[in-house]
């Protein structure tokens, strides 16, 4: 406990020359004390500062909850004030309130207003935009490049999962080879599993809608190679099976577009 406490107190007496004082924010913090049942989001690899100031730029989140132990944080959407919960005793656990931290840590987010399921991001010095809270979790990307999300619920067909992803900035996966292939496999679809295979299927950004037989990737317009097709697959018995999904295994199936598949979403790494 003391030498966590010391952490933090170096912390603000890192920060204490900024013309932005978070001695309050500090000095609210409820050690061993968690809200629970009222979770926003989760964010990783964060310190209590990430966790406020990720707090401050959604209007939809009133708290957080910090994990020493494992240096990430939960949201809340409600505080122990407003939600009349009382607080859990939660060893390594610290509560804060947004309330107590000044706006002025996310610089020029502070005076932008978003809606209560967005948040503010920083494009670049002196840019921000709104964008949709879920937008910002849950990617995983790879070393030095593009980033990629699953998104298990709710099941969409292939259009919907398109415009989902655009949403996000971000497009319907498309795999350039086997490697790629391999790393979302181990990596993005490690924890997916079902009985029946076809069950648990994600939408890529594959189709033949144009020309049968001849599959591109949707968002890229460029020709679909080297794909490792499950047997039997792509079935031309079924003219109407013009869409690409991909089994947790790695291996790629056509299906009918409206069919209701979770998906993954790929944007480019900065």
């Amino acid at each position: 406990m003391i030498h966590c406490r010391f952490f933090l107190s170096a912390i603000f007496f890192s920060v204490a020359f900024t013309s932005v004082s978070l001695k309050d924010g500090y000095d609210s913090l409820q050690w061993g004390k968690r809200l629970v049942g009222k979770l926003l989001t989760t964010i990783a690899q964060a310190s209590p500062l990430d966790c406020a100031e990720e707090c401050l730029v959604r209007p939809g989140c009133l708290s957080f909850n910090y994990k020493r132990a494992a240096i990430f944080c939960e949201l809340n959407y409600e505080n122990d004030t407003r939600s009349n919960t009382r607080l859990k005793d939660g060893d390594g656990w610290i509560y804060g309130q947004k309330e107590h931290w000044p706006i002025e840590i996310t610089e020029e987010c502070k005076n932008i207003k978003c809606a209560l399921n967005q948040k503010c991001i920083r494009n670049s010095y002196l840019s921000t935009r709104c964008e949709l809270a879920h937008c910002n979790t849950g990617w995983i990307c790879k070393d030095k490049g593009n980033c990629y999300r699953r998104i298990s619920t709710p099941l969409m067909t292939q259009e919907a999962a398109m415009k989902s992803c655009r949403i996000c900035d971000s497009y319907l996966v498309e795999i350039n080879d086997t490697e790629e292939s391999d790393w979302l496999t181990e990596n993005v679809l490690k924890n997916v599993s079902c009985v029946n295979m076809y069950e648990c299927t994600t939408w890529t950004g594959g189709n033949d809608k144009e020309r049968e037989g001849s599959y591109i990737w949707e968002y890229s317009r460029s020709p679909i190679k080297n794909l490792k097709w499950s047997r039997g697959n792509p079935d031309a018995v079924y003219p109407d099976k013009d869409c690409v999904d991909m089994f947790y295994f790695g291996e790629f199936n056509d299906r009918p577009c409206n069919h209701k598949n979770g998906f993954m979403c790929e944007r480019d790494g900065n």
